[in-house]
């Protein structure tokens, strides 16, 4: 083959290999974090090229890194991996990497503490340094439905903006970050800092203030301490810890999920 030939789908996605490997460990992390039960995605933006890999409809504790989908950023699945294909929201994905040249990976996901904001309308601010991971408070989208047509996904990516959360209302959140492992660190950051807020109302509502009264952390304090925590070194401490709690890489695929194409080859 020609040196200045552009690469095929087959040897872009081979290249992507360790990624998808720790898209895998992503979907065991979020998954034993309690963030994913069954539902949920993971898209990694492809350097270079105008593609993304993207989890496949399958729970995110149940991923193969061979069973990872190759996307276009008009969402359509090039290669495809599996009969079940990829999320349904795939929409979302797309529309966030068009407008979001900085964004190189997604997480969407339903924590419980994060889903109960949406519901009451409440932004998720910083209180303590991993919060300010986050780089300030989430915004909110009310569409409760699925975001399954294009039209929902670009409304979604205009709603996210240039921030990093967005709850979305009954339906969980979407994290972006630069690559998959900050992006997962800080969905569950995002989870963690829900839970912290909601605990610090309950019990600042037993004061005797006419409301409640939290110490949120200030746009210097969050700058500073949100530029420390995203360094790379700080995020590969915090994967680490959290790669050693899930255990043992992934089992075998599937099988109903594998295509035909894949199961006559084996």
């Amino acid at each position: 083959m020609d040196a200045g030939a552009p690469l095929s789908l087959a040897e872009i996605y081979e290249r992507l290999a360790r990624v998808r490997q720790d898209i895998v460990l992503a979907g065991r992390i979020l998954s034993a974090n309690g963030l994913a039960r069954g539902f949920g995605h993971i898209s990694v933006r492809v350097p270079d090229q105008p593609l993304f890999l993207v989890t496949p409809a399958l729970g995110l504790d149940a991923l193969v890194a061979d069973l990872i989908e190759l996307a276009d950023l008009d969402g359509a699945i090039g290669m495809p991996r599996t009969t079940v294909g990829g999320p349904a929201e795939i929409n979302l994905h797309a529309a966030v990497y068009r407008s979001r040249p900085d964004v190189g990976a997604l997480v969407r996901v339903q924590p419980e503490f994060v889903e109960a904001f949406g519901a009451a309308g409440l932004p998720i601010r910083p209180l303590n340094n991993m919060g300010a991971a986050l780089l300030g408070a989430t915004r909110i989208h009310g569409d409760v439905g699925s975001i399954d047509r294009p039209e929902r996904g670009a409304a979604a990516a205009r709603a996210l903006g240039d921030g990093v959360a967005l709850v979305l209302r009954g339906n969980g959140c979407l994290v972006a970050g630069p690559d998959v492992r900050t992006a997962t660190l800080r969905a569950v950051w995002l989870e963690d800092s829900a839970r912290l807020q909601f605990r610090a109302l309950a019990l600042a509502s037993f004061g005797m203030g006419p409301a409640p009264a939290l110490s949120f952390l200030g746009r210097d304090e969050i700058d500073e301490i949100g530029e420390r925590l995203n360094r790379p070194e700080r995020i590969e401490r915090a994967w680490s810890a959290l790669a050693r709690q899930v255990g043992p890489p992934e089992g075998p695929a599937p099988a109903a999920a594998v295509s035909g194409r894949r199961r006559r080859a084996r």
